[in-house]
């Protein structure tokens, strides 16, 4: 059985119906003689779903229904040369590349075999064998399949499959094939269901033809139309259509400019383009539409140029609710004008788009609309555009919507949103759903804006807020937030709640002066975003802050006081940075994490702390190096360096100084010339080649080596004899003075040995000088 099951799969998209799985079962003992299933692709059901397309749209769809993807370059040429060899047909190949199935397309096909079975099943009274006929009801199945996946819990519930077989269509009428001819009379009129009329435009072969008269009947009627010709652009005028409510173009041709729906665009519920997956090179346009009428386009890229697509609704008296949708589509700039003759519709209008997987490869993907007040975006899967704009008013009634309201079930990038309201109108943005949103630049005028992601479960990040706005308010949801304010911005305006979850407040270091005039809650982390023109004091207790990011060049003298939380710096920092703790929180956490590269910290100073951790950071491609000008740290205790980069330290004030804590970094340490003071001893973890420590000279100070030292460690001002400094190698396994080969360099001493591959260089020492109990401790 699950061998029949696997061909319906395959060539038709959709489970078995319960009497033809039954009747090629008997014919091919249950699936072991697929050579009997006779030839299901000259069927009237794989006609209808493939009409117009060519073999290789065919194996890819077959690919897609098994296994959810497309084939590889290598499978489809070989499937299209043995077909076009005779040596394999459509059935033949079916079963072949159900057959290869691999890896994760084992799991896929698994699970939808399961699932179909399930549907298969769940048929099991007359009504709904009655139901479960016709390209309707083979859509529906269709859709049930595609949101199984490799993972089992995609796999439908008998609620859900129950549920899926109740939502069967009843009213499925006839297929009605258009021929060559002109095509009118009886066998052309559909009856009192839901009736499909199937035709082609294919210059010099077409079934859609000049004097067609085609009448729906009652019922919602269906025409669908394959074009795979060159003419460019699809007339229904040229035909006379009555009682026909949805039109499906599979488009096929890609120069396709432009489409006149004749006089049934009045009467149309639905208009659906679907590209199949094809590489369109021409923009095209889609005019005189009912405002009424859902349209969707789909399955469509561009070919590397950006595709303008223009959705014109005609003129109404009164208030629109318009809808578009947009799936599997990759870099189209879409522009709807709501208003033909621009002299303003109504003063209520709703549009409504969703998008399913929208991509920006080239950086050209937009959704543009004008004249509409209430604007709907649902994210049904992960999308990505790079701006979605709303244009004047005609109507006078605003510059753009009052209210957006986002649903997101997937993710959303958008590198630019603008122009909701202006003129200091008020204006809504809702957000909801599980799904993240970044918006690169939230371009709003001047209006009043009201940000409401209070139930939003994912992560919302909105950056460069305008410095316009009249007014800002700002409430998200359980995710871990953003929201990062252009340059420029008037605090006293801004009202934000981060919600639950972690939150960051991105500022201009010059605007973060005036941050007390905001009133900001549950926001952990203030973030320094841009360059201060002045020097610039941040108290981060006055909005409850715990922790700091810098991500910009502070070029003149920053101070940020009463910090109780963390640091990370992500950018050189040109002027002098001050932190200081609140009360008695003296221990802080500052990580070091540029993914361009290195760090250049002119003077930092943390003196105000008595335990400080630098944790440099890394990527896949590349470490962050961090180079300090100057470093002031009197009060410190212990000051510690880990991670995988470079530490190069120029100058270092730090009196009190007890510990350097190098054990957990494994990048290169180089201090020389800015001289440890007296007190400090040293923890030397595995550290990268040629690292350098600069001891003070007249001090008593032990260096603790780790487990392991693959590399060069030179040591300045070691003093040496009794009461000099002391080399703790007992991690490293040395056992005695014995192990040690010690030898003369130059002016220097260098100490190897089998228990380490590495060497430790005493920088100006002579051999004879140490002294193999005093200077040393061992295991």
């Amino acid at each position: 059985m699950d061998a029949i099951q696997t061909i319906y799969i395959a060539l038709f998209g959709r489970p078995a119906d319960p009497l033809g799985l039954a009747y090629f079962a008997a014919e091919t003992n249950n699936g072991a003689d697929l050579t009997a299933i006779g030839d299901l692709a000259a069927t009237a059901e794989y006609q209808n779903r493939f009409a117009g397309d060519d073999i290789a749209t065919v194996i890819t769809e077959i690919y897609n229904s098994l296994f959810n993807r497309n084939p590889e370059s290598s499978g489809l040429a070989y499937y299209i040369a043995e077909y076009n060899a005779g040596r394999l047909n459509i059935n033949n190949i079916a079963i072949a590349i159900a057959q290869s199935a691999q890896g994760i397309d084992v799991e896929t096909l698994a699970n939808k075999v399961a699932a179909a079975n399930a549907f298969t099943a769940a048929i099991d009274t007359p009504d709904e064998l009655a139901a479960y006929r016709g390209d309707a009801a083979a859509a529906q199945g269709r859709a049930y399949l595609e949101g199984v996946t490799s993972d089992d819990a995609t796999i439908p519930t008998q609620a859900e499959v129950d549920q899926a077989v109740d939502n069967l269509d009843p009213n499925v009428g006839d297929t009605i094939v258009l021929t060559d001819g002109i095509d009118v009379g009886p066998e052309f009129t559909g009856g009192d269901l839901n009736d499909t009329f199937v035709g082609t435009i294919d210059t010099g072969n077409d079934t859609f033809n000049v004097g067609d008269d085609l009448d729906g009947g009652v019922g919602s009627d269906t025409l669908r139309l394959t074009s795979t010709g060159t003419t460019n652009a699809i007339d229904l005028s040229t035909a006379d259509l009555t009682s026909i409510e949805n039109v499906e173009l599979r488009i096929r041709d890609e120069n396709f400019t432009d489409l006149d729906l004749g006089s049934i665009a009045d009467e149309l519920e639905t208009l659906s383009l679907d590209f199949g997956g094809g590489e369109q090179s021409a923009d095209f346009e889609i005019e005189g539409i009912s405002a009424d009428t859902a349209v969707s386009i789909s399955n469509i890229e561009s070919d590397g140029s950006g595709i303008d697509v223009e959705v014109v609704l005609e003129e109404v008296d009164g208030n629109i609710n318009g809808l578009l949708s947009l799936s599997n589509v990759d870099d189209l700039d879409v522009f709807v004008e709501v208003d033909d003759a621009a002299d303003g519709s109504g003063d209520a209008d709703v549009f409504t788009v969703n998008f399913a997987n929208v991509s920006n490869s080239n950086g050209n993907a937009s959704f543009y609309i004008d004249d509409v007040e209430t604007l709907n975006i649902n994210v049904a899967s992960d999308s990505t555009l790079d701006s979605i704009g709303v244009y004047y008013n005609n109507d006078g009634s605003d510059f753009g919507p009052q209210t957006v309201n986002l649903s997101l079930n997937g993710d959303l990038t958008v590198e630019d949103f603008f122009d909701l309201s202006d003129d200091e109108e008020d204006a809504t943005l809702n957000i909801t759903g599980a799904g993240n949103l970044t918006i690169e630049e939230m371009d709003d005028g001047d209006s009043n804006l009201t940000i409401n992601a209070e139930d939003a479960t994912g992560n919302i990040d909105i950056q460069e807020a305008s410095s316009g706005y009249t007014g800002l308010t700002v409430t998200y949801g359980s995710g871990n937030d953003r929201l990062t304010l252009e340059s420029g911005f008037d605090m006293s305006v801004l009202t934000a709640d981060g919600g639950e979850g972690t939150n960051i407040l991105g500022v201009d270091a010059d605007d973060a002066a005036d941050i007390a005039d905001a009133d900001i809650t549950n926001f952990q982390t203030l973030e320094l975003t841009g360059a201060a023109g002045a020097d610039v004091t941040v108290d981060a207790d006055d909005n409850d802050f715990d922790n700091l990011i810098i991500s910009a060049d502070i070029t003149n003298n920053l101070v940020v006081e009463d910090l109780s939380g963390d640091v990370t710096i992500s950018a050189d920092q040109s002027g002098t940075v001050t932190l200081t703790p609140e009360g008695s929180s003296d221990d802080l956490v500052i990580t070091l994490d540029d993914e361009a590269g290195d760090i250049t910290l002119a003077q930092l100073d943390v003196s105000e702390y008595t335990a400080i951790e630098f944790v440099t950071t890394s990527s896949d491609s590349d470490e962050t190096d961090v180079t300090f000008t100057s470093l002031i740290a009197d009060e410190l205790d212990t000051l510690t360096f880990t991670g995988e980069g470079d530490v190069d330290i120029d100058a270092l004030s730090s009196t009190d100084l007890g510990v350097l804590d190098l054990s957990g970094l494994t990048g290169t340490f180089d201090n020389n010339g800015a001289v440890l003071n007296a007190n400090a001893d040293v923890l030397i973890g595995n550290l990268g080649d040629n690292s350098y420590i600069d001891l003070d000279a007249g001090a008593t100070q032990e260096l603790t080596f780790g487990a392991d030292l693959d590399e060069t460690v030179n040591i300045d001002g070691f003093e040496t004899g009794v009461g000099g400094d002391v080399l703790n190698l007992a991690a490293l396994g040395v056992d005695s003075f014995a192990d040690l080969d010690i030898v003369q360099t130059g002016a220097d001493t260098t100490i190897t040995s089998d228990a380490f591959e590495g060497e430790i260089v005493l920088v100006g020492v002579l051999t004879g000088d140490l002294d193999g109990t005093s200077n040393f401790t061992f295991a």
